[in-house]
């Protein structure tokens, strides 16, 4: 039978609770992944935890276990969630706060219950993920000289995406505060707005996925070239569905080639409110159509997707 002494770790944590704060959330062990270093660190724990414990902003899983025998300064425990036992040598200078008093673990009885809080930044990650990723690509786009006639212009657009998901704590319906836990394990409160529609359907484990994509595409405006619109678009859920929230914005900026380093392929670039920046442009774009002063337009496209999902 091995002896794991870390694994004991109830009379690490159990006193820096207080039994009487703690609050059940509505989370599922499910909703957290056990790292590599936790299997390794408490194996005996393995599959054993019973819910999530909130306490100060701070999750908790928790763990029961039954005194099965006390002997020197050994102690068998009995896990029943996995019908599991296993043996461990606590520090002597630990103590076990049972029944608002703390005792020497090699005091607990035979038979007695004890409740094991494990932090949950150090044995499991929460099951959502962050993915951001950017693209770069050339494109050609017509572009209107006069009602006649158009001109094709090459371009660049550079892209970038960025996906977040979150699981939902808690959800009041009075106050329409919502508490979720992002990827890195930290606890967010905000109030959903009128905007957020069927907020009703909301519960306590979905997922709430955000993603967000820029996407900002230059090219040189040709003499003549009228000014280009801007345009948005916002979309919500239907009724009776999961709440979901679509917004999209595109709009032009005009700026002016301020300085070319053609053997660089490098192009500064000043707006309208006099603010600069350099950009790379693609190899097969041909520079010697360049020229300090031209007129380059900037189109810029940004989208924001809210939804709310039912957890796997």
């Amino acid at each position: 039978m091995k002896i794991y002494a870390s694994a004991f770790i109830l009379a690490v944590v159990l006193l820096s609770l207080d039994v009487n704060a703690q609050e059940m959330t509505g989370l599922s062990c499910r909703d957290f992944i056990p790292t590599e270093e936790a299997r390794q660190r408490f194996p005996d724990l393995a599959g054993a935890c019973e819910g999530i414990v909130e306490r100060d902003g701070e999750l908790y899983g928790l763990f029961r276990a039954e005194i099965r025998r006390v002997y020197g300064n050994r102690i068998t425990l009995h896990l029943p969630a996995t019908d599991h036992t296993f043996t461990v040598r606590p520090d002597p200078s630990a103590r076990v706060l049972v029944d608002g008093k703390k005792i020497r673990p090699i005091d607990l009885a035979t038979r007695q219950e004890v409740r094991i809080y494990l932090s949950a930044r150090e044995f499991a990650k929460p099951d959502v993920e962050e993915v951001a990723f950017v693209t770069e690509s050339d494109f050609l786009v017509d572009v209107p000289i006069d009602e006649l006639s158009t001109v094709s212009v090459p371009g660049r657009v550079v892209t970038s995406t960025a996906r977040r998901e979150a699981i939902v704590e808690s959800v009041n319906r009075e106050t329409r505060e919502i508490k979720v836990v992002d990827a890195d394990g930290r606890i967010h409160s905000f109030v959903a707005g009128d905007m957020v529609a069927n907020f009703d359907q909301i519960e306590p484990r979905d997922r709430i996925v955000t993603e967000y994509l820029e996407s900002v595409a230059v090219f040189i405006a040709p003499k003549g070239a009228p000014a280009l619109g801007d345009a948005g678009l916002v979309e919500v859920a239907p009724l009776g569905e999961k709440p979901g929230l679509m917004m999209a914005d595109t709009y032009m900026v005009a700026a002016t080639i301020d300085a070319i380093d053609v053997s660089e392929r490098m192009v500064t670039l000043r707006d309208e409110e006099g603010f600069q920046t350099t950009i790379d442009v693609a190899d097969d774009v041909d520079m010697d159509g360049f020229k300090v002063g031209d007129e380059v337009r900037i189109r810029v496209t940004e989208a924001v997707a809210i939804s709310v999902v039912e957890a796997p």
